[in-house]
């Protein structure tokens, strides 16, 4: 099944997967900072909180879905504008 897109185009809905693409989780300001931190320091990536959350509950669902699956997120902004969260 197709969806229109504003611009025209057309995208097929990724429904195959049930309901694990609505799978939600909790996560706290000091898991977010930890996995901002973890993800500066070890991949080199300066993010801001909402792209943190996003990775942090990526990382759990992939855990919960086992290494045959892929998850894919998107990292919706960048650190320049929260360094607070990258304080201890």
């Amino acid at each position: 099944q197709a969806r229109k897109l504003q611009n025209g185009r057309r995208v097929k809905r990724n429904l195959s997967t049930g309901a694990a693409s609505w799978t939600r989780f909790e996560v706290t300001w000091d898991q977010v900072k930890s996995e901002l931190r973890r993800l500066a320091r070890t991949e080199g990536f300066y993010l801001g909180p909402s792209s943190g959350a996003n990775i942090w509950a990526a990382r759990r669902l992939a855990t919960k879905l086992g290494s045959r699956k892929v998850v894919c997120i998107i990292a919706p902004d960048s650190g320049h504008y929260y360094p607070d969260a990258y304080e201890s």
